[in-house]
Formats: structure tokens, sequence, C-alpha cells
């Protein structure tokens, strides 16, 4: 019964969306969430195909772990009020083009974005660690702006996205993993920047 919901009505009185709740509800198209939901648990909405958009309030603090993985999303505005996006969350959202990270987010987690459509990204200040694979194979990344005050990027972040070029790296980078970049065309760092196993994957690193 659950695989044939097309519209789902969150009611009001609901603080938190469980875990795998609407998994693999492939004709889901809308979903209403009411302002007062908190947290978006792990799977909620993984594999929901048919889901291109949705609204994600600002009382939610808490996004989950594959939350919306393998989901048919095409854009999502994820509100300044979250302050954890887990892990997986939009993995492997083949359509996802428009995407933000809120500036009280302090990690972006293992695949958050792996394979998705994203042609730029914004990196806030509040981010510290860019972990593993979090936008391996986002063919068609083209921009990311790598905001002064992530200190460190992590295997395979960045693995696979062809279409990147000039990323620049700040000087509040401490530490970057061999892979970090691989396949990435070209990558700009600060002289202050530790250059120990550059270029990091990247077919080429210069300085600023």
């Amino acid at each position: 019964m659950k695989a044939s919901l097309n519209e789902i009505f969150i009611p009001k009185d609901i603080t938190k969306i469980s875990e795998s709740l609407f998994y693999g509800c492939k004709k889901l198209k809308k979903v209403n969430i009411p302002d007062g939901v908190t947290e978006i648990r792990s799977d909620a909405f993984a594999f929901c195909e048919s889901l291109t958009d949705i609204d994600i309030p600002g009382s939610v603090s808490i996004i989950g772990d594959g939350a919306f993985s393998n989901s048919g999303l095409k854009r999502i505005a994820i509100p300044e009020s979250v302050t954890e996006i887990g892990s997986n969350a939009f993995f492997y959202c083949a359509e996802l083009s428009e995407a933000n990270i809120p500036h009280c987010v302090t990690s972006i987690k293992d695949s958050t974005f792996y394979k998705t459509k994203l042609t730029n990204m914004i990196i806030p200040q509040s981010v510290m660690h860019i972990c593993e694979y979090a936008f391996e194979n986002c063919i068609e990344l083209k921009s990311v702006i790598i905001s002064d005050g992530v200190e460190y990027i992590h295997s395979d972040a960045f693995a696979g996205c062809t279409a990147l070029t000039d990323v620049i790296i700040p000087d509040s980078v401490k530490g970057i993993k061999p892979t970090a970049f691989k396949n990435v065309k070209s990558i700009k760092h600060s002289s202050n920047i530790p250059a120990s196993g550059s270029p990091w994957g990247a077919k080429s690193v210069g300085k600023i």
C-alpha cells in the first residue's frame, strides 16, 4: 500500500520523520512537511524516484544518513536551521543540480552529494571537514568555492569531478589526502599550505 502513495501530508503534531518511513515509495511526487518537524531521519525518503522537489521548513535541524539517497530530487533548498547533514544524504540523486550548505554545518560527511548533477557549490566558513567521497563523481561540477575555515579535505572528496578547474584552496586548510582531487584538472593553493603529497590526485597544481 505504501508503494502506491503519490502525495503525503505530514500531520502538524509530528516532530520527527521516522527512519525509512517512505523508503522505496517510487510513485511519491509531493510531500508537505509542516513547520515544527525538527528531524528527517535516515533513509526517510530514500529511493523515492518520482520525488523531484521538496520544501524543508525552517524548523528542521537534522537531515539523517541517506535521507534522500537515490531519490529523484532535482533541487533542494536546505534551510539555515539545519546544523547536520548525514552521510549519503543525497547519494546518487542523479538529477540533483541545485543544492546549498547552511552556515551552521561543520562537516560535509561521506558521500553526501556522491554522483549528483551539481554544477557549482559554495562551502561556507563553518565547514571544517569535507569528508570522503563527499562530491565524488559529480562530473558536471564546474565551480567550488571553498571558504576560509575549511581545515581538512579527505580522500576522494572531489575525485572524478572532471569538469572542475582552478579550485582555490584557502590558507585555513591543514591537510589534504592524496586522492582528494583525483582527476581534477587544476588546483591553486597558497604557499602557506603544506604541499606534501600534492598534486593530491589532480592533473596540475599551482600557487596563487
